[in-house]
């Protein structure tokens, strides 16, 4: 790790402005490994720089300009980012923990591997950015734009993703295990294999979104907007979870459970032979009232 003194990186900063601006003199800013920790980059114009592995644990960088610049590797744990730009940037495998990121431009950013867990991304554009295997446990990504952002792979579980626009983002085989999705746009987005077990999904649209092989046991669906007709019945079983089923594609969660109506009867038979057994009477009162309505 490299010690950056203070005349040092204004010096850094001077000569990088002129290399900006084809200026004689100009140099790019090479900050590779160096130690900027609690460093004041306050609306510094950082653009293209290398910070690959640097240390900029609690730095504020804020309004800084850090659009196309190397970030991979770099640790920004704590680190005020609040409307940055860091369109373009490569934050591959940053660590970006319990960073401050409201309103930052992350547009086509790649963050693939990069640890965001806990970080504040409220109302970012994250708009064709690469988050893929990202861990993003309990960020906040509320009013976040997402729009076409690749998040396969990654670990939103217990993220805040409320009136987020995701639609047409790739969520595939995502973990959203209890995220909040609420009112949040899904339209068009690829959530194949997704894992949305307990996940808020109050009046999300996920119109045309591909739900094959979700895992959706114990979500909660009231008012979304799907294009397939969806039941679920809440507090039954022995866990008092949510049951839920698909009519179109004859499918039907419960707790750890996915299968057909009839390899969910059969379970249930199996498992509950005894027909004065509180558990028997709840589940197998769903299947009928179900067959009723197909």
């Amino acid at each position: 790790m490299r010690f950056i003194e203070l005349e040092e990186l204004k010096e850094i900063l001077e000569k990088h402005k002129k290399w900006i601006n084809n200026e004689d003199g100009g140099v790019k800013a090479d900050l590779r490994s160096a130690d900027l920790r609690s460093a004041d980059l306050r609306s510094a114009d950082l653009r293209s720089a290398d910070l690959s592995s640097a240390d900029l644990r609690s730095a504020d960088l804020s309004s800084a300009n850090l659009r196309s610049a190397d970030l991979s590797s770099a640790d920004l744990r704590s680190a005020d980012l609040s409307s940055a730009d860091l369109s373009y940037a490569n934050l591959s495998s940053a660590d970006l923990s319990y960073a401050d990121l409201r309103s930052a431009d992350l547009r086509s950013a790649d963050l693939s591997s990069a640890d965001l867990s806990y970080a504040d991304l409220r109302s970012a554009d994250l708009s064709s950015a690469d988050l893929s295997s990202a861990d993003l446990r309990s960020a906040n990504l509320s009013y976040a734009d997402l729009r076409s952002a690749n998040l396969s792979y990654a670990n939103l579980s217990y993220a805040n993703l409320s009136y987020a626009n995701l639609s047409s983002a790739d969520l595939s085989p995502a973990n959203l295990s209890s995220a909040d999705l609420s009112y949040a746009d899904l339209s068009s987005a690829d959530l194949s294999s997704a894992d949305l077990r307990s996940a808020d999904l109050r009046s999300a649209d996920l119109s045309s979104a591909n739900l094959s092989s979700a895992y959706l046991s114990s979500a909660y669906l009231s008012s979304a907007i799907t294009d397939k007709r969806y039941i679920a019945i809440s507090c039954i079983g022995s866990r008092k979870g949510s049951t839920i089923y698909c009519f179109e594609d004859d499918k039907i969660w419960c707790e750890c459970f996915s299968g057909t109506l009839e390899e969910f009867e059969k379970r249930v038979l199996e498992t509950y032979p005894n027909k004065d057994n509180q558990y028997h009477k709840e589940y197998v009162g769903f299947i009928n009232y179900v067959r009723g309505l197909r």
